[in-house]
């Protein structure tokens, strides 16, 4: 606990108790920390200010959650899902029917990053890394086909099981960057199959062609082989990826996509970023519960955003808004001064 006296411009911090019977009726050890009143900076729904020259009592401060709010922080995972929606329903015209069932789903290979760089189309290249460089891994948070359909198994396996365990932080894991190399040399070698197999792209139109065979007919011709190998892989990848986000979330983004790798690679140098306020935070856990990249540690205040796919489940878990999006690095803001000394020194 901490007392607050802004006529003697003190602070009186009490430690925590052990929670031992022997110790509970032990008196707290207070510490007095001198401050300046108008530099100190504490979040106003935490500390409600009393001047004990007007009132004669000193302040007691507690951090409690603050009523939910609705700020426009809380309306950027509303504004993902939609985005995701639509472009999950551009992919599937484009890929599940003969002909694009809207013209603006014939734009669907150039909104992706690798079909893009192949055909050189110098526009969306740029677009990409510009967003990347600015916004971080925007293209898995709502662009992706296959981090749609893992929303989709994520959201179903919430409503059927309620009651799942809460997710945790996952350490980091150079696998990926393994996968990576492996993906590049087989590209150079011209050993297409291991791409086709694990880029997003090609791997949710081998899903389609369960449905329509014409999706990647000419691809796997191409390559050697018939149009069946396509379905095949397309089945086999629908389960993998269904049974990955049922028991793991979107870690198949973070672990065996390639494309999510290579766009987490410049999370030091990207714009904005998913930051944790150390002054706002209460370790409530909500935001890392919630997580579904396993990416937030909420006991170091720390956020991987080498592996944050920017779904925002966080933000609209926060009940203080502790955790948010923002171009600017969190520094501790509470200033609290020097240590003097312990009380009766």
């Amino acid at each position: 606990m901490v007392i607050i006296d802004l006529n003697s411009k003190k602070i009186t911090r009490f430690f925590d108790l052990p929670e031992t019977q022997s110790d509970r009726k032990a008196p707290a050890t207070p510490e007095l920390l001198f401050f300046n009143p108008e530099k100190l900076h504490i979040p106003p729904r935490f500390v409600n200010f009393a001047d004990s020259r007007k009132t004669g009592k000193q302040v007691s401060a507690r951090r409690t959650f603050a009523p939910r709010s609705h700020t426009p922080m809380k309306n950027l995972r509303t504004i993902r899902i939609i985005l995701t929606l639509l472009f999950l329903a551009a992919a599937i015209a484009y890929a599940c029917f003969p002909k694009p069932a809207h013209h603006a789903a014939a734009l669907m290979p150039y909104t992706q990053i690798v079909p893009s760089m192949i055909a050189v189309s110098i526009g969306a290249i740029l677009f990409w890394l510009a967003a990347t460089f600015l916004l971080g891994r925007a293209y898995c948070a709502a662009f992706c086909p296959v981090g749609a359909i893992q929303d989709g198994v994520i959201f179903l396996h919430r409503k059927i099981s309620p009651r799942r365990r809460p997710r945790r932080y996952r350490p980091h894991r150079n696998v990926r960057y393994h996968l990576l190399i492996i993906y590049i040399v087989c590209l150079i070698s011209g050993f297409l199959a291991v791409p086709y197999l694990l880029e997003p792209w090609n791997m949710f139109l081998n899903i389609a062609s369960a449905v329509n065979a014409d999706a990647t007919q000419a691809t796997w011709i191409r390559l050697g082989t018939g149009t069946a190998t396509g379905v095949v892989a397309g089945i086999v990848s629908l389960v993998a990826i269904a049974v990955w986000a049922w028991f793991a979330d979107r870690d198949f983004c973070n672990t065996v996509c390639p494309v999510g790798t290579v766009l987490g690679l410049p999370d030091n140098y990207q714009l904005m970023h998913i930051e944790i306020d150390p002054d706002l935070c209460v370790n409530c856990g909500k935001c890392e519960e919630t997580c579904r990249a396993g990416c937030i540690k909420v006991l170091s205040r720390y956020v991987d955003n080498s592996r944050c796919v920017l779904c925002f489940d966080c933000l609209a878990a926060c009940p203080n808004d502790a955790i948010r999006y923002q171009s600017n690095r969190n520094r501790p803001a509470t200033p609290l001064s020097r240590r003097v000394g312990r009380a009766g020194r």
